[in-house]
């Protein structure tokens, strides 16, 4: 309002007031005017009498009253007598005069504050932190809280609140979290069907598979045999022979039930102490009898790697992690040493209840039975081997062994969609929704060559470790512990070679997953958390931005071609399948049909569907059965050819067919999403 309607309202309602005779008896203390340090914080900011007077006028700063009250009035609640009436209308005209003077006077013009200074002036948001979820993490939780503490996140340990981040350890709570809905910037440490595929059976056939599709592919993984399914295989190969066969239970861990033989009767014997091929399914594998040795000890190499995202493959090689010794020098296998587990497996739950284990320090690792790699490299350095030969090796197992794997994990992620209806859904789709690190146990041989043992899905993230006490020598009885990692009495304390190595793996991870493949900066303090980790497989991390090295190798995967045929034969799984993914005779008739091959009779398609649904698991004819159907058809329909050679042109043939559909089916694309 005007200064003049002001005045004009202030006067009219003292009038009204004094016709009606309706007075407050409360004088209106000036001094507030005056002297408004007393009783008026505008003072405080340096304003003059007249301001406040105005201030007071509109209601904004509260009318000081006599009697010590403190109840804030307006303009409407004002009752003057005549003094103080007086008084008011001095104020206001000097107020009048002021403004006059300093705001309508044409002569002094205020200069328009330039683009900088507004710019400058405003106030920028805070910019809020990630939220870390370690509810479901259990043992785990420790490390995530010290990573997040470095990364300057937040960290949640109740499931029910939504973060950024959500670490999960198993695939109900996965599924619980991705039904409750996924926002484009929020993420889920664990991809669906991950934990079968990394299962001992179930990777040794993707990898056997992809060395007779593939010739020259996969060659790091040793021969191996799934049992009972190729008991005739291993039998076939093992007799007359002396050589020995590490065996491992599908379902075993932390070293539970394996042991090495040399023969076949013996395997045959050991097998019936553990309960039979009935007990579970078990596989077995070629001893690798040369390993690479330090100080005559036999090690193994714990890789940590991040699969960021399925559809495209981005895959990452932390070039920090494990390095795990026996506590017993090794001996080549013989029928006298194959019960001294402790110089043959490297297992850290088998050998940290040997008396020779050594624990590290911080300072020191040399001598202990627990490293990093970057010592131990450091050390082999010596011995003429170059690290980056090494990784460069290391890095090429972790690439092909993904891209083996991934048509499996494509084809859990479509089917458990296609019978949910959860296709749309953030977390479905193979995109960076979800994210998995993965532990990669690798071993070299004498030549520094690597080699591929396992995949761990879920390995230990933990850092502590325990050590045996004599309960005499501890000061504090409370600090002795009794639980399943060791029945003899030990304590539980911190292990600096975990601390060092994992909070490295974990933080680089997270940065990387965060980011969103290098689409979101990276600030300077945190690019340093990169610097363990290469690029193998993916669309290039940060178009330029640093901090992460991207390896030289090669990830543009042609479907057609033989490191993608495995993706052809999916595309042609998900057509015959349709939406509900079931395989029927009748679907399998019509596909054969557009072969054109007239020789090959469509009885032998139904009593060939008839034997693989008979040997399915139990849930159902899968892609699984469906890759084993197919390689028994093209060796009756393409003798003269090989399997790899009769698969890859049924594959040529449907892209040709179909194109882009079938690819589209599957949820391949070939452009990069952008979020």
């Amino acid at each position: 309002e005007s200064l003049e309607s002001w005045r004009v309202a202030v006067i009219a309602r003292w009038s009204r007031r004094q016709t009606e005779n309706h007075f407050v008896h409360q004088e209106f203390n000036m001094q507030a005017v005056r002297d408004p340090s007393k009783r008026c914080p505008a003072a405080k900011k340096g304003q003059d009498a007249t301001l406040v007077a105005r201030e007071v006028s509109e209601g904004i700063l509260p009318w000081a009253t006599s009697g010590n009250c403190d109840a804030g009035f307006g303009i409407s609640d004002l009752s003057l007598d005549g003094e103080n009436a007086g008084e008011f209308e001095e104020a206001a005209g000097e107020f009048d005069a002021a403004s006059a003077g300093s705001i309508d006077s044409p002569s002094e013009e205020v200069a328009e504050p330039t683009d900088a200074e507004k710019k400058s002036k405003k106030k920028k948001k805070p910019k809020k932190p990630t939220t870390l979820n370690t509810g479901y993490a259990r043992s785990s939780a420790e490390v995530y809280s010290l990573v997040a503490d470095k990364l300057g996140w937040d960290v949640h340990d109740r499931t029910q609140v939504s973060s950024n981040i959500t670490m999960c350890v198993s695939e109900d709570q996965l599924q619980t979290v991705l039904r409750r809905g996924l926002s484009p910037k929020q993420y889920c440490g664990r991809i669906l069907g991950m934990g079968d595929v990394c299962s001992k059976c179930a990777c040794a056939s993707i990898m056997t598979l992809s060395q007779e599709l593939s010739p020259g592919s996969c060659s790091f993984f040793p021969r191996t045999w799934v049992l009972p399914q190729e008991w005739s295989s291993l039998q076939q190969f093992m007799e007359g022979k002396s050589e020995p066969l590490i065996c491992k239970p599908d379902e075993g861990a932390q070293g539970d039930g394996i042991f090495i033989t040399t023969s076949f009767d013996d395997l045959q014997s050991r097998l019936r102490s553990l309960g039979g091929l009935n007990a579970g399914n078990v596989v077995v594998q070629r001893y690798i009898e040369k390993p690479l040795l330090l100080n005559s000890l036999k090690f193994d190499l714990r890789v940590y790697v991040l699969v960021a995202a399925l559809d495209p493959l981005t895959v990452y090689v932390c070039r920090e992690g494990l390095a795990r010794f026996c506590t017993s020098p090794y001996r080549a296998p013989s029928s006298k040493n194959l019960h001294h587990l402790t110089g043959h497996l490297t297992n850290y739950s088998l050998n940290k209840h040997s008396a020779d284990f050594v624990h590290a320090t911080a300072e020191e690792d040399a001598d202990s039975s627990k490293r990093t790699i970057h010592s131990v490299f450091a050390e082999l350095a010596t011995q003429g081997l170059d690290a980056e030969e090494l990784w460069g090796g290391i890095e090429r197992v972790v690439g092909e062994t993904c891209r083996a794997c991934q048509p499996w994990l494509l084809e859990v992620l479509q089917t458990t969609a296609s019978k949910d209806k959860l296709s749309n859904m953030r977390g479905y789709d193979g995109g960076p929704g979800t994210f998995h690190l993965l532990g990669f146990d690798v071993m070299l041989d004498q030549h520094g060559r690597p080699w591929l043992l396992e995949i761990n899905c879920s390995p230990r993230l933990a850092i502590d470790c325990i050590e045996n006490v004599n309960p005499a020598q501890v000061e504090d009885p409370k600090d002795i512990c009794r639980c399943m990692e060791d029945y003899r009495p030990h304590i539980h304390k911190r292990c600096d070679v975990d601390h060092q190595v994992k909070t490295a793996a974990i933080a680089g991870a997270l940065l990387i997953v965060d980011s969103n493949g290098g689409t979101k900066r990276i600030s300077a303090a945190q690019a340093p958390l990169l610097e363990c980790y290469r690029q193998v497989c993916g669309p290039p991390f940060g178009r330029g931005q640093d901090g992460l090295v991207r390896a030289g190798l090669q990830t543009d995967v042609d479907v057609g071609g033989e490191d993608g045929l495995m993706l052809g034969v999916l595309c042609i799984y998900t057509r015959i399948s349709g939406p509900r993914r079931k395989v029927d005779g009748i679907k399998l008739r019509n596909y054969v049909k557009t072969w054109g091959i007239a020789k090959l009779q469509l009885h032998t398609v139904d009593s060939m569907y008839l034997e693989y649904r008979g040997k399915a698991k139990q849930g159902g004819f899968g892609f699984e059965e469906f890759v084993a159907l197919l390689r028994g058809l093209v060796a009756k329909v393409y003798p003269e050819k090989s399997v790899r050679e009769a698969i890859q042109l049924l594959v040529s043939n449907e892209l040709q067919q179909h194109g882009a559909t079938g690819l589209s089916n599957v949820g391949f694309s070939s452009d990069e999403e952008e979020d």
